[in-house]
């Protein structure tokens, strides 16, 4: 499944979030679908990722807590809804 994570820190957790950022533990499988971005002048962003494992996310998640907070939204192909909305019709 795809997801898009959006993340957000407060400027006073900024180095404890680099630190983890650059501190990825083992055993999370995360397929990376972007890069990471930042939206410029702030401490949030987004990433878009794939697993087969929710868990997965829920431990990212947990992982960047208490200093960073996520909002997951899993997420398809635009042309997947319109092949259901045909198939559906019929």
């Amino acid at each position: 499944m795809k997801y898009i994570v959006f993340w957000e820190f407060e400027a006073k957790d900024f180095e404890k979030s680099v630190q983890k950022y650059a501190n990825l533990p083992e055993g999370m499988e995360l397929k990376s679908l972007s890069e990471n971005y930042v939206v410029l002048g702030e401490t949030r962003g987004f990433q878009l990722l794939e697993t087969d494992n929710p868990v997965d996310i829920a431990k990212l998640a947990l992982y960047y807590a208490p200093e960073t907070d996520f909002t997951v939204q899993p997420i398809i192909e635009a042309k997947q809804v319109m092949d259901t909305f045909e198939q559906l019709k019929t």
